[in-house]
């Protein structure tokens, strides 16, 4: 199964740039950024080059295992690609996320920044892998 999946580096690399570019326009003050600082309880926020590199070779995996979800669902199209997306992250991230708040009684709100940020996330990424396959 996994083996024939045709994986699209370039495809895969592009996604995850987009991730990241979402990344810091969504959690960027003008955004949402001043919110979810409050709620995170973050003071500063300071890039970390390091930690950067760890969220792009995530961004990355992300993308490998969303190539492999567009490829089993028959994804070609930037819109069916979409639809895969938007599905993987309510099915996953949405759906966690609310389990995790539901036993934790974290901030509601911060669910919703976060999981806004992959549903957009990962609908773009997945329109861009089924449309480049």
């Amino acid at each position: 199964m996994l083996a024939s999946v045709t994986l699209n580096w370039g495809a895969i690399v592009i996604a995850g740039v987009v991730n990241m570019v979402l990344g810091m326009i969504w959690y960027s003050p003008m955004v949402f950024g001043k919110s979810w600082m409050k709620l995170s309880g973050i003071k500063e926020m300071k890039p970390n080059p390091v930690n950067l590199l760890g969220m792009f070779v995530v961004a990355l995996l992300i993308g490998w295992i969303l190539t492999c979800f567009v490829a089993y669902a028959g994804a070609t199209t930037f819109g069916l690609g979409l639809e895969v997306g938007v599905m993987a992250a309510v099915g996953f991230v949405v759906l966690t996320g609310i389990s995790g708040t539901l036993a934790s009684k974290t901030s509601w709100n911060l669910l919703w920044i976060n999981a806004g940020y992959w549903v957009v996330s990962l609908a773009l990424m997945g329109g861009i892998l089924a449309s480049m396959r």
